[in-house]
């Protein structure tokens, strides 16, 4: 059962993923950099600025926490599918953890809180996300 709705906002813009890396070397030492980093932090603060703007505590809460996520994908004109699994649409696991360090110290403290999560992808026509964050009754 779902708890308290803490936060419900729509992002607008195109969903970026996390967690994708790049390595190279850079005088004999070993670089790891996000792929995308640039529009992956865009986007993470994004979602912060979103979830800031409707969040009605003045500080992150603590305890468990359940989110649910639709990510919307514009449909390619020779798509004729009905569900984005394949690419260039990114993992749905990565959309997820790239959304949680947005939300991470916006509306909750630290991304391990949430125990409960529901995401999905669909196509539309206006790339974003639909985000609701709800506060799980229970053991504090």
């Amino acid at each position: 059962m779902t708890g308290e709705l803490l936060a419900d906002f729509h992002v607008v813009g195109v969903p970026m993923p996390q967690g994708s890396k790049r390595a190279f070397v850079v005088k004999g030492r070993a670089v790891l950099t996000d792929v995308k980093g640039k529009e992956l932090k865009a986007w993470r603060a994004l979602v912060g600025e979103c979830a800031s703007a409707v969040f009605a505590e003045a500080e992150p809460v603590d305890g468990p926490l359940e989110v649910h996520a639709r990510f919307a994908f514009e449909r390619p004109k020779t798509v004729t599918r009905v569900w984005p699994f394949r690419r260039p649409v990114p993992d749905v696991d990565k959309l997820a953890r790239a959304l949680l360090d947005g939300l991470t110290r916006a509306v909750f403290k630290d991304d391990a809180q949430v125990v409960r999560l529901h995401v999905e992808k669909v196509y539309a026509g206006q790339p974003g996300a639909w985000v609701r964050v709800f506060r799980l009754e229970g053991e504090q």
